[in-house]
């Protein structure tokens, strides 16, 4: 049964008869997300740290790739040793160190 009043992720759940996992208490080491960029978890021994900060997003780099994507886009800013831009899936603001 269907409640209106429940948020998405609880009907689902309850209509499936399964329960998710609840990101909240995953360890970030638990996760090995690939990056959203290139596709791989481990780029030349890096991993993805980067993380798009819009919940409903959370799209994960790696540094380098991160700051390729960002270095391409026309309106993206740097200050000091950061680049400043926009998330590729979502637009949300995105920043990160200039790898050196």
């Amino acid at each position: 049964n269907w409640d209106f009043e429940d948020p998405l992720l609880n009907n689902l759940e309850n209509i499936l008869e399964i329960e998710f996992p609840d990101k909240s208490n995953i360890e970030r080491e638990e996760l090995k997300v690939d990056c959203w960029i290139c596709y791989s978890y481990n780029l030349e021994g890096a991993t993805p740290t980067t993380i798009c900060r819009e919940e409903k997003c959370s799209a994960c780099f790696h540094q380098m790739c991160a700051y390729e994507w960002l270095k391409s886009l026309p309106d993206s800013r740097t200050m000091l040793d950061t680049i400043f831009g926009s998330c590729p899936y979502c637009k949300t603001p995105l920043s990160v160190k200039i790898p050196r």
